[in-house]
């Protein structure tokens, strides 16, 4: 199985999956390259004003010093390193998407990167959205609580 990655916006936008190699080792250079030649074109596009916030988990390859760099020289503005308390993501968007059977496949679907290319596009949306326009009262509450822990 491959791994993939992708971005959703809290209005609506989602960026075309990205699929990694079968059995390729997402490290810091994996991840720099996926940042910007597929994720900055992307965000420049989709918000050509800069109004956004990136975030990401504390994978070890988001947190390598090279991606930290790139992501506070490039972005428009960057959430160092988030916690389910600031990005539900992991919770609501990645566990549905890949809980989606793919025994089903149809001929225009050959392949698992098919079907959740077309899942992406079809049912990543609606209560993915509320989740991540979810996320600036909770970076608000995270300020107002001095950067400790919220409920």
């Amino acid at each position: 199985m491959a791994w993939s990655w992708g971005i959703v916006a809290s209005d609506g936008n989602k960026m075309p999956p990205h699929f990694f190699r079968p059995n390729e080792k997402v490290n810091s250079d994996v991840y720099y390259k996926v940042l910007r030649y597929k994720v900055l074109p992307w965000l420049k596009i989709t918000f050509p004003r800069k109004n956004y916030v990136f975030t990401q988990d504390g994978a070890p390859a988001h947190t390598s010093k090279k991606v930290q760099e790139f992501c506070k020289g490039n972005m428009a503005s960057f959430w160092a390193i988030s916690s389910p308390d600031v990005n539900p993501l992991d919770f609501s968007v990645w566990v549905s998407w890949w809980a989606r059977p793919t025994q089903n496949l149809t001929p225009q679907c050959r392949s698992s990167e098919d079907h959740h290319t077309k899942e992406w596009g079809q049912h990543v949306g609606g209560l993915h959205q509320d989740s991540c326009a979810s996320v600036r009262p909770r970076i608000e509450a995270i300020i107002r609580n001095n950067g400790g822990h919220i409920k």
